[in-house]
């Protein structure tokens, strides 16, 4: 019986030291300056997608370039997101969230374990949160609280994030990086809206501007899952554009095609695939009934 006790009493105490850690690892998180490269596998079914991430972090503020399979960068600053242009951040037109961001909301505020582990011969912590959506596994180095692996295991899907190098850097880096941009805090336009939404869904994508006469017309292509290559003209409903000729243009030449309008904004899409598929794909990119 008092042995019985004796392990009970010791459960109990494991559980509020682990308690305490969590709350020692989450306001290192939030304190912590750091720059790495990482490595991000997506699952979706029987698709694998690979991207190499570079990221420097101050607590929650963060700036990543996606290095490849297509370059990419952005950054999370004081709440806000942005998209990254050359030197100019510009606001994002929808909220980005790191996988990392969703892991430390979901454990403090989600029942987690915690176990000591080792990760590439070091000591190290493994952190395990179920929630509702989702069940994150982290492991964490010790005694420096970095977090070097996340694994997001979802109902559908799995998202893996392992970091090859990171390192503790000065806040003066981070700061003297951050003044190099020039922030731009406008609001995005209704075009950049309907291309990030496209960029979002694509892969191997690319985004190209035309300038006609005066016509502003956003061209975005790239590789749809379960659709193909598709291309997308985008351009404001106020422009002297026809959407039946350009229509007619992709047909001509053995392509699906067809026009799309939604908030001010047409769409002219084209592709080889069945005209019923490439709707039903755009309806759903965009929610149309």
């Amino acid at each position: 019986m008092k042995k019985m006790l004796a392990i009970f009493f010791l459960i109990m105490i494991t559980g509020v030291a682990f308690s305490t850690w969590i709350n020692e690892f989450v306001s290192a998180y939030a304190s912590q300056i750091i720059e790495g490269h990482r490595v991000i596998v997506e699952e979706r079914g029987d698709t694998t997608r690979l991207r190499y991430e570079d990221v420097l972090r101050n607590g929650y503020n963060e700036i990543v370039k996606v290095v490849a399979p297509d370059f990419f960068e952005w950054a999370h600053l004081k709440g806000r997101t942005y998209i990254i242009f050359g030197n100019e951040m510009k606001t994002s037109p929808a909220t980005i969230v790191d996988s990392e961001q969703m892991f430390i909301k979901a454990l403090s505020s989600d029942p987690s374990k915690v176990s000591t582990s080792t990760y590439n011969g070091k000591k190290s912590y493994r952190i395990v949160v179920k929630s509702r959506n989702a069940t994150y596994t982290a492991l964490v180095l010790s005694p420096s609280l970095i977090l070097v692996y996340l694994k997001i295991k979802g109902r559908s899907s799995q998202i893996t994030m392992t970091y090859d190098k990171v390192k503790i850097v000065p806040l003066d880096y981070f700061n003297a990086v951050v003044s190099k941009f020039k922030i731009v805090n406008k609001p995005p336009s209704s075009i950049e809206v309907k291309v990030w939404k496209l960029v979002y869904h694509l892969d191997n994508v690319s985004v190209a501007s035309l300038s006609v006469n005066g016509i502003s017309i956003a061209i975005v292509s790239g590789e749809a899952e379960g659709i193909g290559n598709i291309v997308v003209y985008v351009f404001k409903s106020s422009e002297n554009v026809s959407t039946s000729n350009l229509v007619s243009q992709f047909k001509s030449k053995g392509y699906s095609s067809f026009a799309f309008e939604q908030n001010g904004i047409r769409m002219v899409f084209a592709g080889s695939i069945e005209i019923g598929k490439l709707k039903e794909w755009v309806n759903k990119i965009f929610k149309a009934k």
